[in-house]
């Protein structure tokens, strides 16, 4: 997915993926400065997972670009486990799952915009 990143016709092949997303809102944060991600669907359709897969895709870009190193950027690591921290609290046993979140989620990452745009905080 990384290396379909602005060829549309190579990404769209692909098909839909939380990796696609998040390559299509990278590229959109360079061009106007601010991007959202919403993450829909039934109890046990995998948001949460989504959620997670998406955080640790960008870390992941991050640390091989060399921007997680940099001065005044966060550890992308630390985003990561922040994560997983995050979701223990408020879960509970379902029919349909479980480890159903029993809360909505609003995870906000911010980047440095200015140079490399590298994760700065979340």
């Amino acid at each position: 997915y990384r290396s379909a990143s602005g060829d549309h016709r190579a990404s769209k092949a692909l098909g839909p993926h939380c990796y696609r997303t998040m390559e299509e809102a990278l590229a959109r944060l360079r061009v106007v400065g601010h991007q959202s991600v919403v993450i829909c669907g039934e109890s046990g359709a995998g948001k949460t997972v989504t959620n997670r897969k998406m955080i640790e895709y960008i870390c992941q870009v991050q640390s091989m670009n060399g921007t997680s190193t940099q001065g005044g950027v966060a550890d992308v690591q630390q985003i990561a486990e922040a994560n997983v921290l995050l979701e223990s609290f408020g879960n509970a046993k379902t029919t349909r799952n479980d480890n159903s979140s029993r809360f909505g989620k609003y995870t906000k990452l911010d980047f440095d915009t200015n140079n490399s745009y590298g994760i700065t905080g979340c």
